[in-house]
């Protein structure tokens, strides 16, 4: 992912939450703890599960949720990945 999707991505995550694009930054992969819900941005879902080494999240399609899987935006390979992020305090 390059630096202009990744500041995309940011101000779509800024206008859901309500905040200023300057008031979050997005987690880079080390910093995730396996097991936990981010919220974030990719097409389908806003929340996802990190689960290690991708992330988890439910989706709807066809008329049936089902879980789908989806990279981190470090590990970005050409398709949807999932950037989470968090409020600077």
């Amino acid at each position: 992912m390059d630096k202009r999707e990744l500041e995309h991505n940011i101000r779509i995550c800024a206008c859901d939450l309500g905040v200023d694009e300057k008031s979050i930054r997005p987690i880079p992969k080390n910093e995730l703890i396996e097991g936990k819900e981010y919220f974030g941005n990719c097409r389908n879902s806003d929340k996802a599960i990190w689960k290690g080494d991708h992330f988890e999240y439910r989706r709807y399609k066809f008329g049936e949720y089902y879980t789908d899987k989806i990279n981190h935006y470090e590990d970005d390979d050409g398709y949807d990945v999932f950037v989470p992020v968090e409020i600077k305090s």
